[in-house]
């Protein structure tokens, strides 16, 4: 039975891959592509508006999807109605929250193209590619898709974005290299591609009896009953585990140059595409760590399940790291002209933090399962607050290499953090 279960997951998570695999490959030959040809100062900028965008999203858009998983979606097929109210008024906060969230971007963006270096004719650009966050409302419909079995699904969503974006770009750039012009494209083909999502999981609710009326239906009503304190909890979560992703680009872009910002976001987007391996392993994990809670030993099922999937991630970042290593080794200088990753400490540093994040992909969903909101707030807030800090001293000091290893150091705090909270917690229910 154990054995079904492993290979549903591998199963459910190869087709995650694969779309991720394209997704992140396409988006990855698009960042280089916009690197190689534009000239510095426009790749820079374009990079530092699209880090500055992500981070307002995050900031101010709440994405529910682990609330529509745990609090919606076990009352589908029993209670469609009280279903809908739930999922109605997550998916009416997560809307409310991305208008506010565009609103808040456009205002503040004046002052935050001040802080970056960036000209006053960024301003139409950044505009323009702000206004996609408030078409990005796609977190618990991706939420329905998953815990519907729709890996394939979402595999050909993320496959066919990063491809349209790619053929996007490879169209524009022998045109023109406007910046204004190539972050509307992006910000388009993105809205439409959030947009699609959400139409996929309607469809799906409607084959199991879900109207949209019924999701609509006394929305006013039930935000007043919404739980907000939840809502305010897996936000800051998320929150606090995401918003730093981009801090470090505007960071180099204000000690440094949006020029520095534009490579350091190469590298980094070299990197994080490796998260590609363990994000559909977290995805595909996540529902069955939440069905662990209706067993008789959750806690005894979650803790074995976390040792093999420890030892696949580690196994897994090791492999992909050196793989990536010997292909820049062997062929980055035939093909971009930017300064080779490997004599960066920004690169080293930056590498050392993704190994242990895909390492140990594991742990947030098995939190989750467990309900220990708390526990995830208090360690990302902490963690969010030291990377600030360290930021804030390390990158005047060190430039792009100071913004490197704060990430690692911050990654290896995240480990620490989790490993001794599970300890402590299987300590506690041995009799």
């Amino acid at each position: 039975m154990q054995a079904t279960a492993r290979n549903h997951l591998l199963e459910d998570a190869f087709w995650l891959l694969g779309g991720n695999v394209i997704n992140a490959g396409c988006q990855l030959v698009t960042t280089l592509l916009l690197a190689s040809i534009l000239p510095a100062s426009s790749w820079g900028g374009i990079a530092v508006i699209i880090s500055y965008a992500l981070i307002m999203e995050t900031l101010f858009s709440t994405k529910n999807w682990q609330l529509v998983s745990s609090h919606a979606y076990p009352h589908l097929d029993t209670a469609p109605k009280r279903f809908s109210a739930h999922f109605g008024a997550l998916f009416t906060t997560e809307l409310t929250s991305n208008l506010l969230a565009t609103i808040l971007a456009l205002t503040l963006l004046p002052m935050a193209m001040t802080m970056m270096n960036l000209p006053d004719s960024w301003y139409l650009a950044g505009s323009i590619y702000s206004i996609s966050i408030l078409f990005r409302f796609s977190g618990s419909a991706g939420a329905i898709l998953r815990l519907s079995n729709k890996y394939l699904w979402q595999s050909i969503h993320a496959s066919s974005l990063g491809a349209t974006r790619l053929l996007a770009v490879t169209l524009v750039l022998p045109q023109t290299h406007s910046p204004t012009i190539i972050l509307t494209c992006l910000a388009i083909i993105e809205s439409i591609w959030h947009i699609g999502l959400t139409v996929a999981a309607t469809a799906i609710l409607k084959q199991k009896g879900v109207e949209i009326r019924d999701l609509m239906r006394n929305t006013w009503k039930r935000l007043q009953h919404q739980d907000w304190k939840l809502v305010a909890t897996s936000h800051c979560t998320n929150l606090s585990k995401v918003a730093t992703r981009e801090l470090d680009v505007l960071f180099v872009s204000a000690f440094s140059s949006p020029e520095i910002a534009g490579v350091v976001k190469v590298y980094k987007s070299i990197l994080r595409a490796l998260l590609i391996l363990s994000d559909p392993l977290a995805n595909a994990a996540f529902p069955r760590f939440i069905n662990f809670q209706k067993s008789k030993d959750p806690l005894g099922k979650i803790t074995n399940l976390l040792r093999k999937l420890i030892l696949l991630g580690t196994t897994i970042s090791t492999a992909a790291l050196s793989v990536l290593t010997l292909l820049i080794y062997a062929f980055w200088e035939d093909y971009t002209p930017l300064p080779s990753p490997l004599g960066s400490g920004y690169f080293l540093g930056y590498a050392i933090g993704i190994w242990i994040a895909v390492g140990l992909f594991c742990f947030p969903p098995a939190n989750l399962a467990l309900k220990r909101y708390s526990f995830a707030l208090r360690l990302n807030i902490g963690l969010a607050a030291t990377y600030l800090v360290a930021l804030t001293f390390l990158t005047p000091l060190f430039g792009a290499a100071g913004a490197g290893w704060t990430f690692a150091v911050i990654q290896v705090l995240w480990a620490i953090g989790y490993l001794v909270s599970f300890k402590q917690l299987s300590a506690k229910t041995i009799p």
